[in-house]
């Protein structure tokens, strides 16, 4: 992660662009984030291993300054509207009593087909930004 991001950052053309640090390791991604110029993204982060997991890695991202990418994954592996309507509403909560503005949160419902949740996510979660 160290060697590709200085790579990046040392050409002229894509160190202007906002960097997506993307990997699920912790550490990665602290390495990824400490070389980071300006406002980048990282993640993604998910549900799948608990709360204290979760907001841990939330920290992290915020420490740096970065927005988070939020998977629509939790412990339970449900993969229907309601489950992930649930999930980005306890996620959406979780980081907004760590203090992320909410522009700053950026759902990945994995697949832009999905009106349903990403309507819902507009609807309910206001400011919070999604992928597709």
């Amino acid at each position: 992660m160290i060697s590709l991001v200085n790579e990046a950052l040392s050409n002229r053309y894509s160190a202007k662009s906002p960097f997506f640090i993307n990997s699920r390791e912790f550490t990665v991604l602290q390495a990824g984030l400490k070389l980071l110029q300006g406002h980048g993204f990282a993640g993604p982060i998910d549900l799948r291993n608990g709360e204290t997991e979760f907001v841990k890695k939330a920290k992290l991202i915020q420490s740096y300054g970065a927005a988070v990418v939020v998977k629509l994954t939790d412990e339970h592996g449900k993969d229907d509207d309601q489950s992930k309507e649930n999930i980005a509403k306890r996620a959406y909560r979780l980081l907004q009593e760590i203090g992320f503005y909410a522009d700053n949160i950026v759902f990945d419902p994995s697949s832009a087909i999905e009106n349903s949740i990403c309507t819902w996510i507009r609807d309910n979660c206001p400011g919070a930004l999604i992928a597709l």
